[in-house]
């Protein structure tokens, strides 16, 4: 779990979870998160992305919490030498605070770490 450090007046200190080492029930946060936003049957994104959480997989899946709330979520794609930063998705009433920003933040430093 990284915490990345935001300049905002109404969020300071906002976790960033990478799914690959958290639990099952994370998981099914964020697949809560991204069917919300896009309106998609919960069965399906479940099935499709359940294969993320074990570290063979190429894809991580993230998470952001505010108060062990989950109001956003994201995907980064793992190859050779390069990422694939994906679906930044933020609950509407948690727009324009920064958290998309903080996302692209927290992933371009774990790319950093990836090599």
């Amino acid at each position: 779990q990284a915490t990345i450090k935001l300049h905002s007046k109404n969020i300071d200190n906002i976790p960033f979870h990478s799914l690959t080492f958290e639990t099952q029930e994370l998981f099914y946060e964020w697949v809560h998160v991204f069917c919300q936003s896009y309106d998609l049957p919960i069965e399906d994104i479940e099935r499709v992305f359940a294969p993320c959480i074990n570290d063979s997989v190429p894809l991580q899946l993230h998470i952001v919490q505010i108060y062990q709330k989950t109001i956003a979520c994201c995907v980064t794609l793992f190859k050779e030498d390069k990422a694939l930063l994906l679906w930044d998705t933020v609950l509407p009433m948690y727009r324009r605070q920064g958290i998309g920003n903080m996302m692209m933040l927290g992933r371009m430093q774990l790319c950093g770490e990836h090599n």
